[in-house]
């Protein structure tokens, strides 16, 4: 999707004027972002005049708002002669899901229309009666039981969960392995379909270097299942318990760069944190326990580019790798 430069500005400011905002000076910075863009490559300079600039801070809410317009001009309107064969229409950035009511004839002209809706959208179409695949997800129709889903994988999905042995803080992996667990619990509507996919969780993740101690941390199913796993198409109506996660009397975060004595430097704060809250004025300011957050070393990338990209002085002779 490349999307003409006039063409996003005139539906920026129509989102604009839907708020009653103002579209200066946002549409006129705008302009000059999208047909000022100049990159080196070997000894020349380009001016690129045709879509967004990779990279560009504000290429997500730009093409979102662009969609945005095209749903409500031509597809989610009577403009759209297929409108009321719309059952059920959701989007995650450019993946579109649809709820067809209808033959195949029609849906074969619905395809047709909306490829001819634009220059610069052009949509490739799956569709199945029974299942079809959406991002990570699958969605199946039962005759009996209505919708119900489980994990999809694309074929290009390979084995690169974070190894285990990477320098990273162990809150990490403790992160990974609840959130993967949690994400197939909440895809596989059936009790088969996630025993099946924790199994394979656990083969990949021992692959990675993970061992037995820390695989036990997702050991409680049913625990998962029944609370922040609950299925999304669950054969239950019971209600997903609410956890409240704002808490009182949040704890003071110790600001750290991440290193390999960040365990010892932490279990030493803990030690003598008692100390420091003994006067219960400070106690009130900084919590009865520490609260640890830690920042990046600079990487290999860090140390090789240039921070602002390119010196004052651009040399084209000069040995060096800059942002992109």
């Amino acid at each position: 999707m490349v999307i003409p430069s006039q063409f996003g500005i005139q539906a920026i400011s129509n989102f604009l004027h839907s708020l009653d905002a103002t579209t200066d000076p946002l549409c006129p910075l705008l302009e000059l972002v999208l047909e000022n863009n100049v990159f080196i490559y070997g000894h020349d300079f380009y001016l690129q005049t045709w879509g967004v600039a990779m990279g560009t801070p504000y290429v997500n809410s730009y093409s979102n708002l662009v969609l945005a317009q095209w749903e409500k001009v031509k597809l989610l309107c009577d403009v759209n002669p297929w409108y009321k064969h719309l059952l059920y229409y959701g989007c995650f950035t450019e993946d579109i899901f649809i709820f067809w009511k209808g033959d195949a004839g029609q849906y074969s002209r619905f395809t047709d229309y909306l490829n001819h809706t634009t220059k610069f959208l052009k949509f490739q179409f799956d569709c199945s009666e029974t299942e079809i695949n959406f991002l990570d997800a699958k969605v199946l129709l039962h005759p009996v039981k209505g919708l119900q889903t489980s994990l999809h994988r694309k074929y290009t999905w390979r084995n690169y969960y974070l190894h285990r042995q990477s320098m990273h803080p162990n809150h990490i992996f403790k992160n990974i392995l609840k959130n993967q667990v949690t994400r197939i619990s909440r895809l596989c509507t059936n009790d088969a379909d996630f025993s099946r996919e924790f199994t394979d969780l656990h083969h990949n993740l021992r692959a990675r270097g993970y061992r037995d101690m820390d695989l036990k941390l997702t050991a409680d199913i049913n625990t998962i299942r029944t609370n922040q796993g609950w299925p999304y198409f669950s054969e239950s109506l019971s209600p997903v318990p609410f956890r409240d996660t704002q808490t009182k009397n949040m704890p003071l975060k110790c600001l750290m760069t991440f290193s390999s004595d960040n365990k010892h430097v932490c279990d030493t704060i803990r030690k003598y944190w008692p100390v420091l809250t003994a006067d219960e004025r400070i106690r009130n300011i900084v919590g009865d326990h520490p609260s640890f957050s830690f920042k990046n070393r600079k990487n290999i990338k860090c140390l090789l580019c240039n921070k602002d990209g390119f010196a004052q002085q651009v040399s084209l002779t000069r040995q060096r790798t800059f942002r992109c």
